[in-house]
């Protein structure tokens, strides 16, 4: 299931947040924002009709293949147009990076920005440097458009895991791989809960499974010898899980320690500088789109 929280909780855990790390204070207004435009998109969205006892859909799960992959998700144009230009003018005038492009992003989403599917395809070109030049080919910051496509863009994939969090006939439990089972995205990041097991929470939907603790969701690797993890001093609850075989790395969080309630995007935000150390060291993301601008 994607983890989610109603509007109330929401604000709780932003404030929460704002009280125990001051520092990130802009940032978290700013994350603030976007989720409650997600969130109220969310809302309004009708849920897709899963068709849970066809065959080929249980089949598909039990062998290891993604539901529903990110590129076959259905998103409706208009829908996508209206949640974008949300995004954009309630972080664009208050934003200094994203206000000088408010001209031109409005105006390209009265364009070209309406093909979803092509822009999507760019970005799964060439690793991503396709939608690179093609951002840049606009006027457009090419950071910016990527940062704006995916956070609008996520609300519809997080309604087809809500979807299928709620049809009946799945059994979850048949998957161990690295890559979510809904969308086949890679892990934002994972949680440690109660009972010990590792959940990997999907970077695309939100959707959580459980992700065994000897294996490197990037490579497969499940030799204990070469994964190691890594914390600061007195943060046992956040740590980095590093693979030495393929030199990518994943933050896990440790619910029993941290005493809060699971958001996957602040909880990104607030392990920032666990993917500094990270990245000093060498180590790179699981992410679909680590090596795009």
């Amino acid at each position: 299931m994607p983890y989610d929280m109603n509007t109330e909780a929401l604000r709780r855990r932003f404030q929460d947040s704002r009280d125990q790390f001051p520092h990130y204070g802009p940032f978290l207004d700013f994350w603030e924002k976007i989720l409650q435009v997600q969130h109220r998109h969310m809302d309004q969205m009708e849920l897709p009709v899963v068709p849970a006892a066809d065959p080929r859909n249980l089949l598909k799960v039990r062998e290891g293949f993604p539901l529903v992959p990110f590129q076959e998700a259905a998103v409706p144009p208009a829908a996508l147009r209206a949640l974008f230009m949300e995004i954009l003018q309630t972080l664009g005038p208050a934003t200094p990076k994203i206000s000088p492009q408010l001209p031109l992003l409005t105006d390209w989403l009265s364009n070209r920005g309406l093909d979803f599917q092509y822009w999507l395809a760019q970005l799964l070109r060439d690793d991503g440097r396709a939608f690179v030049r093609e951002a840049e080919a606009c006027g457009l910051d090419p950071e910016i458009l990527l940062f704006l496509f995916l956070a609008s863009w996520k609300p519809f994939l997080k309604s087809q895991a809500r979807a299928l969090e709620q049809a009946a006939g799945f059994d979850w439990t048949v998957w161990s791989k690295g890559f979510c089972p809904v969308c086949g995205g890679p892990p934002l990041l994972a949680y440690l809960r109660d009972d010990g097991k590792r959940w990997g929470v999907c970077s695309l939907c939100e959707f959580n499974w459980n992700l065994p603790r000897i294996l490197c969701p990037e490579c497969g690797n499940a030799d204990p010898q070469h994964l190691r993890y890594f914390f600061a001093d007195g943060e046992k609850g956040r740590r980095v899980e590093v693979c030495d075989a393929c030199g990518h790395y994943l933050k896990t969080i440790d619910l029993r320690e941290v005493g809060w309630e699971p958001l996957p995007v602040l909880d990104d935000l607030l392990t920032t500088h666990l993917d500094l150390w990270a990245r000093e060291k060498g180590f790179r993301r699981l992410s679909l789109t680590d090596q795009i601008v």
